[in-house]
């Protein structure tokens, strides 16, 4: 029996936050529009863009009925794909950024995928560009299917760029049925993320690069500022005491060091201007985490706190 007989596809909504990005919107939603697997729903989520990015969405609905344009006041990234979650009625859920591109048989696969090895999940693999799209030839791949301590450990680990993203992800539409991503946060995938790959139970790994991540400055993962380094580090001791919680001790224990290592080695390369920055992110977690620092980074962030009076 055929799996894509037009009678058995299940329905795959495809979610798409967009704010001003007119200048690669049409490249993505090309990308989408002309996959393999064709039975989509595709959800563009305007957050408040002030430049042509509504009209091209507009554009694109009176050109594909599986199209649907949300437009909302600008609220952020999280807000605008959980607006794209409550309005999406497909089996799955696809994520994809509106400057980004997939490959013509994305979704095709990770469905497959899923459906073929019984996951609730698939993470895909990704590759980076800047203005040219050219994806590798080779279109064969392997699949490894994970338990979550094994997911959970690349995650953490092993490959965290692949994984902590939202996107190069297939997802049973169940997983979001009390998982929402962070409002006003900045690094929104890192605080929900283990938590999928937890409900998830098991989920298949996919070597296959099927999405294509553009480097772009204007991009929120392109600027630079404290408030994201304070955002990453509150995300990143939610995620300990998930793992504490959970048992996972050993994960536990080597993100604990791992975070330790990083807040001091990253206020040490400072210069000056940046230290008193990094100060006062040292200094909030070195007082509310004074208890799960080893006496070595306990006496170096008590010399830090006492240098720079804040």
């Amino acid at each position: 029996m055929n799996l894509f007989n037009q009678s058995l596809k299940e329905l795959v909504s495809v979610i798409i936050p967009v704010y001003n990005t007119e200048n690669f919107l049409e490249e993505c939603l090309d990308s989408v529009c002309t996959q393999t697997y064709d039975k989509l729903e595709i959800i563009l989520v305007n957050d408040g863009s002030t430049d042509y990015s509504e009209q091209i969405c507009n554009e694109y609905a009176g050109k594909d009925n599986r199209i649907k344009v949300i437009n909302k006041k600008n609220t952020g990234i999280s807000d605008t794909r959980n607006v794209g979650i409550c309005s999406s009625h497909g089996n799955w859920l696809v994520f994809l950024d509106s400057d980004d591109v997939l490959r013509d048989d994305a979704i095709e696969v990770l469905y497959r995928t899923a459906k073929y090895k019984g996951t609730k999940m698939v993470v895909g693999d990704y590759q980076e560009f800047d203005t040219y799209v050219n994806f590798e030839n080779d279109r064969n791949f392997n699949v490894e299917v994970l338990s979550v301590e094994d997911a959970l450990e690349e995650l953490l680990i092993k490959q965290p760029g692949r994984w902590v993203t939202t996107w190069a992800k297939i997802y049973d539409r169940n997983l979001f049925e009390e998982i929402r991503f962070p409002v006003g946060r900045i690094y929104e995938d890192t605080y929900v993320m283990h938590l999928l790959l937890e409900k998830a139970g098991r989920i298949a790994k996919l070597d296959y690069k099927l999405y294509c991540y553009r480097q772009s400055s204007n991009s929120i993962m392109g600027v630079y500022g404290f408030n994201k380094i304070d955002d990453l580090y509150t995300a990143y001791l939610l995620r300990m005491d998930f793992l504490r919680e959970h048992n996972y001790l050993a994960l536990y224990q080597q993100q604990k060091d791992l975070l330790e290592w990083r807040l001091h080695h990253k206020y040490m390369e400072a210069n000056n201007i940046e230290k008193k920055e990094w100060c006062k992110i040292y200094r909030k977690y070195y007082r509310s985490n004074f208890g799960t620092f080893t006496w070595k980074y306990r006496i170096i962030g008590f010399a830090n706190c006492i240098l720079h009076k804040m």
